[in-house]
């Protein structure tokens, strides 16, 4: 609950006594104390924007004015205890609304350094579209990209979803809640500057992140920020009709394609789907890298590449924005070779994405280590889930799916990887417990939709895990995590270990 919120449901509460000050208050200090929740109300839609959750405050407001004109204006008094009632219902209904449907609150990275955001459209010129209610046209990805930034005193960080009413709503409805249910989401301030100057320090080693089947691009903001404030850049894409809903441009909405992973079929067609649309996740990891690689992926951030002609590259072409003067930017802009770190690149995902990360980590020489949380391998080839896997592997798993038939695969990746691996599970979660949604509603677990661990024990399980392996596999420092003895109790590591019996390593703190 945000600190004005707060302070009209209190003023709101107390006006309850309203009725009984009325009967010995003069008329202006009956009249005053009605407007102190009215001022409180205007301030808190000035200064924090109103949502719909506030509608059972405002009306007890109107209520509570209401009951001053008539104190004032008439001698019959209304029903002292109906009064206050009627306002102390109309006050618990909205302060239980903003209490299970908060503007949440955003963990600030613990890095050394601010984080910038940047979103371009990228279009893959080798593939067509193969989902949607047409087919056919060069598959687009919105891709967001957070890196270390440069942030003055006037930075303001942007708002975690504004602007894309379109996945709010269809996260309401997935959820069976009305649509609007959950516009109160694009209040939410992140930690990132959109467009801010990229810092010093570079190259930076990359990491390329693929939510899961009905997720977007930012699903797992906490880690891509956290990961972005410890020396990474960090890129993500929306998988176009396979995410909640993706922005394309011309103000195109691309909504979920059931028919991409559809129900009711045989298991023959199920798994070609779910095939084809983990092989399509892993292509689009591939688009991503290549426009961070190339610098399309961060539009004007970077100094403009010149062609053949001169002319900017891009400026024929209107999805792809042109570098500004430096002046406009305050500072000179930063070469490719400045920014990033070809040499050094790491894929993460979750579920559908974790899959896809692996699957292309396994073809793609340029990546140097993947994690996943809850990989789904059911649909990855057998030629990888039984083949060696070489390259440093981190497998984050709820209990939810823990011993499960794709649990099976995960097992059999790692039993055959020949670098450094190791899975961990977290007790007490579920398997949209390795997201940042159950962290919308402190309601959720009560509700069955989020396991009796906490949202911030979790995230900040997934950030110390992530940011540790990759910092001391990817980059060279700090101690490996599946080595570290001191772990968290809800937590269960299993490792390659050639010095006992069984080759395995498992240490359960759960």
């Amino acid at each position: 609950m945000r600190p004005l919120e707060l302070a009209l449901l209190l003023t709101t509460l107390l006006a309850v006594t309203r009725p009984w000050v009325a009967r010995t208050a003069g008329p202006g200090i009956v009249i005053g104390a009605a407007m102190v929740p009215v001022a409180v109300a205007v301030t808190q839609v000035l200064v924090e924007s109103g949502r719909w959750q506030l509608a059972p405050l405002w009306l007890a407001v109107a209520v509570i004015v209401v009951l001053a004109a008539r104190d004032m204006w008439t001698q019959e008094r209304p029903r002292y205890v109906a009064a206050g009632a009627s306002v102390a219902t109309l006050a618990v209904v909205g302060g239980a609304l903003l209490w299970a449907l908060p503007v949440l609150e955003l963990r600030a990275p613990d890095g050394r350094f601010a984080v910038g955001t940047t979103t371009m459209v990228v279009t893959d010129e080798s593939r067509m579209e193969v989902y949607g209610p047409d087919p056919g046209g060069l598959r687009q990805l919105p891709v967001q990209v957070w890196y270390p930034a440069e942030v003055g005193e006037g930075g303001q960080p942007a708002r975690w979803l504004q602007g894309r009413s379109a996945v709010t709503t269809a996260a309401a409805r997935e959820a069976g809640l009305p649509g609007f249910a959950l516009d109160h989401l694009e209040l939410v301030v992140s930690n990132a500057v959109t467009d801010a100057p990229i810092a010093d320090g570079g190259p930076f080693p990359v990491v390329l992140y693929a939510h899961g089947w009905q997720g977007f691009r930012d699903i797992h903001i906490s880690q891509l920020e956290s990961l972005a404030s410890e020396g990474y850049v960090v890129a993500a894409a929306d998988h176009t009709y396979g995410a909640l809903a993706t922005l394309l441009p011309g103000d195109v909405i691309a909504e979920l394609d059931p028919a991409a992973l559809p129900s009711g079929v045989s298991a023959s067609e199920y798994d070609a789907a779910s095939t084809q649309l983990v092989a399509t996740f892993a292509d689009d990891l591939a688009l991503v890298l290549e426009s961070v690689l190339d610098g399309r992926a961060f539009g004007t951030l970077l100094a403009a590449p010149t062609v053949a002609n001169g002319d900017a590259a891009g400026e024929d072409d209107p999805d792809e924005r042109t570098a500004p003067d430096t002046a406009e930017v305050g500072r000179p802009l930063p070469d490719l070779e400045e920014t990033v770190d070809p040499d050094r690149i790491a894929l993460i995902g979750h579920s559908t994405g974790g899959g896809a990360a692996y699957l292309l980590c396994s073809r793609d020489t340029r990546c140097s280590a993947a994690v996943a949380y809850d990989p789904w391998l059911e649909p990855v080839p057998d030629e990888v889930v039984g083949g060696a896997f070489d390259r440093p592997l981190l497998s984050i798993g709820s209990e939810e799916w823990d011993g499960n038939d794709n649990d099976v695969r995960v097992r059999r990746l790692h039993a055959g990887a020949t670098a450094a691996e190791g899975r961990v599970r977290i007790a007490g979660t579920l398997h949209r417990d390795l997201t940042q949604l159950p962290a919308l509603s402190p309601a959720a677990s009560w509700l069955g939709l989020a396991g009796p661990t906490s949202a911030e024990t979790t995230l900040s399980l997934l950030d110390r895990w992530t940011v540790g392996f990759l910092d001391h596999h990817l980059v060279g420092r700090g101690r490996d995590p599946l080595r570290d003895e001191n772990r968290d109790e809800r937590v269960r590591v299993d490792v390659n270990d050639p010095d006992s019996e069984n080759g395995r390593d498992t240490q359960d703190n759960s």
